[in-house]
């Protein structure tokens, strides 16, 4: 009962933290639509996409590999172990952020022009190649928090300080009557980036655990746990990116923007989902390690239940008033509303599903996760090219919300079949 109870105070202080982070991303987008014109909405939407998606893939997997080591390991008090795990994945992923970032620079005309055949998106691109590598690494950094329990301060670095920024320069643009385009706001990201991740680093070495030294000898399971992770993110980030890239291939600036607000709105639900696996995540590895699989079982209910209950209301909102919403962000935007209706479905079975990806990837089985994406990445690809080019903003939406229902309910088997309970489960003892 008094674990019970712990993990709920956490879970809602990481909820109301996590929901300032949502309302972050939210006056965001906010800002955005209304400084900018919907075609430089799109630009910088895409842009900012495509900044994730490759950031993401610079960090090599081992975002989940922080939760699951530093979070095991914290828990048995051997910071040299940690500061090692640390060590190692931060050196690799700037190393790869950085020679991306490069490759990226140079390519971004060809990218711009042969790929999304609009020219007018290679500046943006250009300054994006330059974020990278800050993007990587503060991500990398909130996770190595989230490792230590440090929920609140993991979320401030991933969900509010870069969007806090650049509402403030936002706001400053907005009362001096400046006009932007998305290139300049692509550097106000940049900025951001930068300030984020030199927090990160600071609170990090300054912490007194800090001062031992690292110890590498779990190097070769840290690689062999990142390698099917990695592949796994990637995936998974096909599933939720692949609908904007797909849409900035076959449609307007104007288009993309429709879709990015749509989508991230409705991701808005996902916030829950988040601010839960945030204190539930490196419970999960710490049970997992203990191979106390009950305790694993009990900690996952009350996440879903927790989940469920959270989320609820507001997936209701948004699926009865589409319009509302997203006429917040302009006139033109009530003509997608059709849009969040249908990218919400697929963050309810998200949500209600409770966090099988991070039981599975902090209990070991990664390959089993790795394995779901490779059916639900594909799925969302090839989904995406042959609806898109037919339907639209409406074909991608469809096509994203299929893979992550498809992908999250067959996580659900997975965890059914290696640790002996169903997620779905929720109100069952």
């Amino acid at each position: 009962m008094k674990q019970k109870k712990e993990f709920i105070k956490s879970t809602l202080i990481a909820f109301i933290v996590r929901l300032v982070g949502a309302l972050s991303g939210f006056l965001m987008s906010l800002f955005i639509t209304r400084n900018l014109s919907v075609e430089e909405s799109g630009l910088f939407f895409l842009g900012f996409a495509i900044c994730t998606f490759i950031g993401t893939f610079c960090t090599l997997g081992f975002t989940n590999v922080f939760i699951r080591f530093i979070g095991a390991y914290s828990a048995d008090k051997n910071w040299a172990i940690v500061k090692g795990v640390y060590n190692k994945g931060i050196k690799y992923a700037f190393i790869t952020s950085v020679i991306v970032g490069g490759i990226f620079f140079f390519f971004s005309d060809f990218l711009s022009i042969q790929l999304f055949n609009k020219p007018e998106l290679s500046p943006v691109l250009s300054v994006v190649a330059l974020t990278i590598p800050f993007f990587c690494l503060y991500q990398l950094l909130s996770f190595a928090f989230q490792g230590l329990h440090k929920a609140v301060f993991s979320i401030f670095l991933q969900n509010i300080s870069t969007q806090f920024i650049i509402i403030l320069a936002l706001a400053y643009v907005w009362f001096f009557s400046f006009d932007i385009s998305a290139k300049h706001l692509v550097i106000v990201l940049t900025v951001a980036a930068f300030i984020t991740f030199c927090i990160g680093v600071y609170a990090w070495l300054s912490r007194p655990e800090n001062n031992v030294k690292a110890d590498y000898s779990i190097n070769a399971e840290l690689i062999a746990s990142a390698k099917p992770l990695w592949v796994m993110m990637m995936l998974a980030s096909l599933v939720q990116y692949s609908g904007q890239f797909i849409t900035g291939i076959y449609a307007s600036a104007e288009q993309v923007a429709f879709f990015s607000v749509a989508q991230r709105l409705a991701m808005l639900t996902s916030f829950v989902l988040i601010a839960v696996n945030m204190v539930s995540a490196p419970r999960f590895a710490a049970s997992a390690k203990q191979g106390n699989k009950e305790e694993l079982r009990a900690t996952s209910l009350i996440a879903s239940r927790v989940m469920v209950t959270l989320a609820t209301p507001v997936l209701i909102f948004m699926l009865v008033f589409p319009e509302f919403l997203m006429g917040l962000f302009g006139e033109e935007y009530k003509q997608a509303a059709h849009l969040l209706r249908i990218l919400v479905i697929g963050q309810f079975i998200n949500v209600v599903t409770g966090s099988v990806g991070f039981l599975l990837n902090m209990s070991g089985y990664e390959k089993d996760m790795r394995n779901v994406v490779f059916f639900s990445g594909p799925l969302a690809i090839s989904l995406g090219f042959l609806l898109t080019p037919i339907y639209g903003t409406t074909g991608a939406a469809v096509a994203t919300a299929i893979a992550l229902a498809s992908q999250n309910l067959i996580a659900v088997y997975m965890v059914k079949k290696r640790l002996g309970f169903n997620t779905l489960n929720l109100w069952k003892q």
